[in-house]
């Protein structure tokens, strides 16, 4: 029973750090101080049951599982290439070492003074790590952008000329990347209830209203043609990203070749 809880938790805090990163974006050092205080807060709260807690540390290898599963089969990135190994093998080192000699070793009863404890061990964590660099710099992956190419080419099959084409294959790609289709149904589902001007459609165009990824589309491809350039750097310069969003056009537009 204490594995399938292990599991819903480690799904609940994956998603935080979803939610988390698309507001605000966070580094490894930043997830590991998140996850670890995550473990104590439940650690706090579950503190009479000592099984349960015993093994609180299982929730990061849920996580990384589910991890490998997102990254392959929905954003078609390579974790272990992008710093992955070396994040989850750190995660989960420091996770079982919080719970051996912290969490286990708790007495019963949560006071004041232990609630300080955890507070003043997650600052040490993050004192400890905050200079050290992960290789995580999202550096792209020529197989994995390929790969996305030809999903999308074979979902939208575009029939603009062929540079506005890989204009927007990239531009889609790159988004895809940042903002799955998963999340932009979460974003969807959110302005349902607040009504708040958004990121909508594959695109992610700012709207006041749910643009559907095709509308998106036609909507860039409208501001390409209005802008009268054929030079793809000068219309993707606009992107804030711009530089990796060039990247990915030569790539798709080599393979195209």
């Amino acid at each position: 029973m204490n594995i399938l809880i292990y599991f819903v938790l480690a799904l609940v805090l994956f998603s935080l750090m979803l939610l988390i990163d698309s507001r605000s974006k966070i580094d490894y050092k930043d997830k590991i101080v998140i996850s670890n205080l995550y473990i104590i807060l439940i650690s706090i709260i579950m503190s009479k049951n000592y099984d349960f807690n015993s093994n609180l540390f299982i929730i990061f290898l849920f996580i990384m599982f589910i991890d490998v599963i997102y990254s392959s089969y929905i954003l078609d990135k390579d974790i272990i290439k992008n710093g992955g190994l070396l994040y989850y093998f750190v995660l989960i080192v420091i996770g079982y070492i919080i719970n051996s000699l912290f969490i286990n070793n708790s007495s019963n009863g949560i006071s004041e003074f232990r609630i300080v404890v955890w507070v003043f061990i997650g600052l040490y964590i993050y004192n400890m790590f905050k200079d050290i660099n992960f290789k995580s710099n999202d550096k792209i992956d020529k197989e994995s952008v390929i790969v996305s190419y030809a999903k999308m080419k074979n979902k939208y099959n575009l029939s603009y000329s062929k540079n506005n084409n890989l204009i927007i294959y990239s531009i889609m790609i790159y988004n895809n990347r940042r903002r799955p289709s998963i999340l932009r149904e979460f974003d969807n589902l959110l302005y349902r209830f607040n009504g708040k001007k958004y990121k909508s459609g594959i695109m992610q165009i700012d709207s006041n209203n749910i643009i559907s990824d095709i509308d998106s589309i036609n909507y860039v491809y409208k501001d390409i043609v209005k802008s009268k350039s054929k030079d793809y750097k000068k219309i993707l310069s606009k992107y804030s990203d711009s530089s990796e969003i060039i990247e990915i056009y030569e790539i798709i537009k080599g393979f195209s070749k």
